[in-house]
């Protein structure tokens, strides 16, 4: 059977021939050199390891996937205009200050305010709040740079929380405005993580891929050294 194996395989016009092991190929050792001096190709058996290589690697990408995958996307549709009054009625904390620290970890976005003037609410002299980092997903956009800014957040000021849906806007575009009262001393809201925390998960997923990788470039040396030689 092997050479009539070997004469008929060597009329196809495919360069590489894959053949998964089975007891047909008990007699490889014999049919390999005529193959090899008619095609000029050598037999490659597939081992066990193959299948699991091909998990392992799934397994890898599907984990860097779940630990990198970018963020889900959101589109942003507010239902006030950014000046309706119904939105300072609505708002537990109104505010105006310029922005002194700014940092994103993960999908939020820490902002701390030096608060000028305060006209709704408790809010503290440094008064921190976190918004979605993505202005698709509603986070504020502040393109004024630090400011100085309206603020109109929600929540208590240890939680504060504000969105481009709710107000919040550069003092340029503010009108009719009080005189306000000053800030409590001291400083209040969210603190979040470490700020290392989003580099922290990422340096993880790389981990995961890098052993991945490098286990699936082992098994594969291993596998290759089962090859036989023409």
């Amino acid at each position: 059977m092997k050479y009539a194996f070997a004469g008929t395989m060597a009329t196809l016009p495919a360069r590489s021939l894959t053949w998964d092991r089975g007891k047909e190929m008990s007699a490889h050792a014999q049919f390999h050199p005529g193959w090899v001096h008619r095609t000029g190709q050598a037999v490659s058996l597939r081992t066990p390891r193959s299948s699991f290589l091909g998990l392992l690697l799934a397994v890898v990408l599907g984990l860097g996937g779940l630990i990198l995958g970018a963020a889900p996307a959101y589109a942003c549709s507010c239902v006030y205009q950014f000046n309706d009054p119904g939105l300072v009625e609505q708002a537990d904390a109104v505010f105006t200050g310029t922005v002194v620290e700014d940092r994103t970890v993960g999908e939020l976005r820490y902002l701390t305010f030096a608060v000028d003037r305060v006209h709704k609410g408790d809010v503290a002299a440094r008064q921190r709040l976190t918004t979605a980092a993505q202005s698709s997903a509603c986070g504020l956009a502040l393109n004024n740079g630090t400011g100085p800014y309206l603020v109109q957040g929600y929540g208590a000021a240890a939680n504060l929380r504000a969105d481009q849906c709710g107000g919040t806007r550069s003092m340029d575009l503010v009108t009719g405005l009080g005189a306000g009262v000053p800030p409590r001393p001291g400083q209040d809201g969210p603190l979040g993580p470490d700020a290392d925390a989003g580099g922290t998960t990422l340096l993880a997923g790389a981990a995961v891929v890098i052993f991945g990788a490098t286990a699936a470039v082992l098994l594969l040396r291993r596998r290759r050294s089962t090859r036989l030689k023409g």
